[in-house]
């Protein structure tokens, strides 16, 4: 377990959590009759079964079909045997098969327990019936049912994990949970067709619902399995960049962990964020063709035509990146991470808001990194100066917001590890150039040099 998941904050966290859901069902102990024996087993089983089925998230957390089997018990049998049954299952299968850290499944069954009596107690306040199949009577019910479900198992994930990222509670919800929210409504109706055979067949006919079950799981681990496919090849990509020139991929990396905490902190959507980060990890992939890999190992200047091959190098690796059609988007951020605002970059000399956001990223955090880091001619400046150099040309070069937000981070020591990782000396990559006396030139990572100021 990280330090991170043992700080104070998560930890008062978790105990609250824990604390609300069994203090949750104690009282509806007071309410309801104990449950009977032989259907909490069968759906503590069912539990356990679509546990041990459960999906990571694309940003932490986990997710399992377990809604749908919580929904139709609470419409069969109430709550309570429910949520107990849904605090046991988490306990046999995270904590003793899993030996899943004590933290987590404190949490998790706390968290199960919670939702299930928030769920199940606004199910009755609005009039639902347990036990009962007349589900159009039902519907303003149900639909409350779920809402709340939804709601409160969302909230609650989102804020153990912004507590252990250190992150805004409604950015890592839009991570996690907006991208699902099909997913989640189809669980509904699932967990009714699920109550209705509990209720007409019994709890034989219950059992064999698992096995549907089984399968939208399958589906839906099919499309994550997608995406995950998607990183590795871009990943893949890296390692050959890593091949070619070991500090190209150190700088990629870095600048690739910088963009993703700036775009979280500006609340993009998370595919964007995913965008911006296969940008990020491929936007020198130009370098390595033949024209420009001899052009980056030459000593001394380049001339007119030299710093013209090595100035496409965003068009190159952008036309790369096209060749794959669900990486369209961040070949845009490639090919223009090499703008600037006031229109005096490279290569359509774009201007303001006609650059892409994520490019407007990753050109601050690409050159922050390049100033932070040693080259053949100038030894790197130190954060605190490089910070410095991206506020004085805000404006001209870089996005005011976007330099804004990293310096916050910076400011909050939330770039610290990136910055504490490994530098070597790379090949030489860029033509000094004099800047004018009454204005300090930014660092560009660039063998050629970008316009200045007059």
């Amino acid at each position: 377990m990280t330090q991170s998941h043992r700080s104070l904050p998560v930890q008062i966290f978790v105990v609250t959590i824990l604390l609300g859901g069994l203090g949750a069902l104690w009282l509806m102990g007071l309410q309801y009759p104990v449950p009977p024996l032989t259907p909490f087993l069968v759906w503590t089983l069912i539990l356990l079964a679509t546990e041990s089925t459960g999906l990571d998230l694309p940003s932490g957390g986990f997710i399992t079909v377990s809604g749908v089997v919580d929904f139709a018990g609470i419409l069969c049998f109430g709550p309570l045997l429910v949520g107990w049954a849904d605090v046991v299952s988490v306990l046999i299968f995270q904590g003793l098969w899993k030996k899943t850290p004590i933290t987590k499944v404190a949490f998790n069954a706390g968290l199960y327990a919670l939702t299930t009596a928030a769920a199940g107690s606004v199910y009755v306040l609005f009039g639902g019936r347990f036990g009962d199949t007349r589900f159009m009577h039902d519907l303003p019910a149900l639909l409350a049912m779920g809402a709340v479900y939804f709601s409160v198992n969302s909230a609650a994930v989102s804020g153990v994990l912004a507590l252990v990222e250190r992150r805004n509670v409604l950015s890592v919800w839009k991570d996690n949970f907006r991208w699902g929210l099909l997913q989640h409504l189809s669980m509904l109706p699932l967990g009714m067709l699920l109550a209705l055979f509990t209720l007409t067949g019994g709890l034989v006919a219950a059992s064999l619902v698992v096995a549907p079950l089984s399968l939208a799981r399958f589906s839906f681990a099919a499309y994550l399995r997608s995406r995950s496919d998607l990183k590795e090849f871009v990943r893949a990509i890296s390692r050959v960049l890593d091949a070619v020139d070991p500090f190209t991929r150190e700088h990629s990396l870095r600048v690739a962990g910088y963009a993703v905490r700036v775009a979280r902190q500006q609340r993009l959507p998370i595919h964007e964020i995913e965008m911006i980060e296969y940008a990020a990890l491929m936007h020198d992939l130009g370098k390595i063709t033949s024209e420009a890999r001899p052009l980056i190992e030459k000593p001394g200047l380049l001339t007119q035509d030299e710093k013209r091959v090595l100035n496409s190098h965003p068009t190159v690796g952008a036309a790369l990146f096209e060749q794959v059609k669900s990486l369209r988007r961040a070949a845009e951020y490639v090919r223009a991470h090499h703008e600037r605002l006031d229109g005096r970059g490279y290569p359509q000399a774009l201007t303001a808001e006609k650059i892409p956001m994520g490019a407007r990223i990753l050109t601050v955090c690409d050159c922050f990194d390049a100033m932070t880091s040693d080259r053949p001619y100038v030894r790197a400046r130190s954060p605190e100066e490089a910070v410095l150099e991206l506020h004085r040309h805000s404006l001209t070069q870089f996005d005011p917001a976007v330099v804004e937000t990293f310096v916050r981070l910076f400011e909050q020591g939330r770039l610290d590890d990136i910055l504490r990782s490994p530098r070597r000396v790379p090949e030489p990559e860029f033509e000094p150039v004099a800047a004018p006396a009454r204005e300090a030139a930014p660092y560009i990572p660039s063998h050629a040099a970008e316009p200045q100021p007059a």
